[in-house]
């Protein structure tokens, strides 16, 4: 008895489940946003309630769902070896697409500034003081002068 399948190598298998873990880290993104109660919003620190407090359109929050679940079950199909599993990492793929175009072409970037690791905050929603506190605990020119530039704020290095 002869089988027609052929066994994956190791790097499919690891690579199967990274992108499972990371898509599951993209679900539970979604459903945080998503389910985000006034009571989760207050206990956050400032940058992060700004992130939170930003209204999007319908159509990206759908679109949002659409990448990360599509991702996972694409994910999930992909570690089962199903053809349709190229399908749905399509479906998903638009979704990314549809996203980053909002994010890209219809958010003003320039309104936003770094505030630690992959963190960007819209400085109309940044309080003034939390950027003072920010530049002195990061002692960093480069945040200090991008402050400086998005929010006035003073020169802190002497």
């Amino acid at each position: 008895m002869t089988s027609d399948s052929v066994k994956p190598p190791v790097w499919f298998w690891i690579v199967g489940v990274i992108a499972l873990i990371w898509n599951g880290m993209g679900v539970k993104a979604y459903l945080d946003q998503a389910y985000m109660t006034p009571e989760k919003l207050a206990a956050l620190p400032n940058p992060d309630q700004a992130m939170y407090s930003i209204e999007y359109p319908a159509w990206v929050t759908a679109a949002f769902a659409v990448a990360v679940f599509g991702g996972t079950i694409g994910s999930i199909l992909l570690l089962f070896r199903k053809k349709s599993a190229y399908f749905v990492f399509v479906v998903s793929l638009v979704g990314i697409l549809a996203q980053m175009t909002y994010a890209f072409f219809h958010k003003r970037l320039d309104r936003f500034i770094w505030v630690g690791g992959s963190t960007f905050v819209n400085h109309d929603h940044f309080n003034r003081s939390r950027a003072y506190v920010l530049c002195e605990k990061r002692n960093s020119h480069w945040l200090v002068e991008v402050a400086k530039k998005s929010i006035d704020v003073p020169d802190l290095l002497h």
